[in-house]
């Protein structure tokens, strides 16, 4: 417990002062993708601060208008995203959104709609066993300006399949999601996060035009279009917390994450070097 605070405590210092430095600087921010998964009845009221929050703050656009020309606008700019269209986000998030006159992209695991979240085993998943949404549901909310997106038919980890098996749960989960919203569907988000070269080459020979990871980083307009980072939030956060991570400053652990192994890597050869050079003067 003790650990666990002491490391929040430092990766949001740290968060802080690479948000610091970039406003000093004057860095140009880049757009931001923002996920949520469920949105439960008690969150309603921190979900709304945040999306008032960045109504007067930023630009909010729909996924596909903002990873399709990401240098062509303004430094505030973030896109809101929701994982697996659970019911509770059409009942408590979808109504602030249209208080506030806000979109989102809501990623679908078509082979579970109108049952219940039960693809993760872990009692610690907070959505475990939620309803997601029914296809009339998501079929009201198409019409309505929401963009769908696949989020794979049943929810694996797509780096665990073959190549048969991967090639199934991309295109099924895109051909459904196209049969029932009337219109091409262009993104996926990789459960788990879980993708790599493999599946983007696979995403790509089906139709995708992008994909939403979970790796906390901004869009970048030189990025491969089927690796776009996003960043976690939640309505029980704090407003600091949240703020930061609009302002894609939360990128900061990315990059002290890849230090940390840059250092530990140098540190491992060095100390390997030194052995070998022990030995050979024995």
């Amino acid at each position: 417990m003790i650990v666990n605070r002491l490391k929040q405590t430092v990766e949001l210092i740290c968060t802080v002062a690479y948000h610091c430095f970039s406003v000093v600087a004057g860095r140009k921010r880049k757009p931001v993708v923002l996920y949520y998964h469920g949105i439960k009845d008690g969150e309603r009221h921190g979900f709304r601060r945040q999306m008032e929050y960045l109504r007067r703050k930023y630009t909010v656009l729909k996924p596909t208008e903002l990873v399709e020309q990401p240098a062509g606008y303004r430094h505030k700019t973030v896109a809101i995203t929701f994982d697996d269209a659970l019911a509770s986000v059409k009942e408590n998030a979808i109504p602030i959104l249209r208080e506030f006159g806000l979109s989102a992209g809501i990623f679908v695991p078509t082979g579970h709609v109108g049952k219940t979240a039960s693809w993760d085993v872990s009692a610690n998943c907070a959505d475990k066993d939620e309803p997601l949404m029914k296809w009339a549901d998501i079929e009201a909310l198409g019409a309505e300006g929401f963009q769908f997106f696949s989020h794979s038919v049943s929810h694996c980890r797509l780096t665990e399949l073959d190549a048969h098996e991967l090639e199934n749960e991309l295109l099924d989960s895109r051909s459904t999601l196209e049969r029932m919203l009337g219109h091409q569907v262009e993104a996926i988000s990789y459960p788990y996060g879980a993708y790599d070269s493999l599946v983007c080459r696979a995403a790509r020979a089906v139709g995708y035009r992008y994909g939403f990871t979970i790796t906390p980083e901004c869009v970048d307009a030189d990025a491969d279009p089927l690796q776009l980072g996003r960043f976690a939030v939640s309505p029980t956060e704090s407003m600091l917390a949240f703020r930061l991570k609009a302002a894609g400053a939360c990128q900061a652990l990315k990059d002290l994450r890849h230090m940390k192994h840059r250092w530990f890597g140098w540190a491992m050869r060095r100390k390997r070097d030194r052995f070998a050079l022990e030995e050979l003067c024995d």
